[in-house]
């Protein structure tokens, strides 16, 4: 079960399952969220996170999570309406909540701003401005600590299978 979903309708109640044979658990996974993560993003995080098949690193996500449905009206206007949310396999609810990471690491805005420019192209740009932007460069703290949860995993798994040898 990747997520289900409660309306109120008992139409709108349904279940979304992956397939197994797609499911490569040897694979190490962190996935990365912050307040900008939502609706399918929230779900793949709390369907990773409640299977234990992942990190989920960052910050708790926007909680954007239910489904909305459109009822046309009359003069060719129209209504958006909630008519069910999204819950986890576990049966936590995504909407409002958002998910919690298993390791915080929370950005200011600061550096989330010098983290967004600094990944603007820069190809179009004068050497002078490229040369002074790799001078001015900062480590994504999320980024760097997936990277590290990863090595580590890696290390470990050197060492357990060099240990029943």
């Amino acid at each position: 079960l990747i997520v289900y979903t409660e309306g109120r309708r008992l139409d709108q109640n349904r279940k979304y399952y992956g397939r197994k044979e797609t499911w490569d658990s040897e694979i190490p996974l962190v996935i990365l969220v912050n307040r900008g993560s939502a609706s399918a993003s929230e779900i793949v995080a709390g369907a990773v996170k409640d299977h234990k098949r992942g990190i989920i690193l960052g910050e708790t996500t926007f909680g954007k999570a239910s489904v909305q449905s459109v009822i046309d009206l009359e003069g060719g206007n129209s209504l958006r309406l909630t008519t069910a949310k999204y819950y986890t396999p576990e049966g936590v609810s995504i909407h409002d909540k958002g998910i919690e990471p298993d390791i915080k690491v929370t950005l200011t805005p600061e550096v989330q701003l010098q983290i967004i420019k600094q990944q603007e192209d820069v190809h179009n740009l004068p050497e002078e401005e490229v040369q002074k932007r790799e001078q001015e460069k900062i480590l994504d703290p999320q980024l760097s600590r997936a990277h590290d949860l990863l090595r580590a995993r890696r290390l470990f798994m050197r060492n357990v299978e060099i240990s029943d040898e």
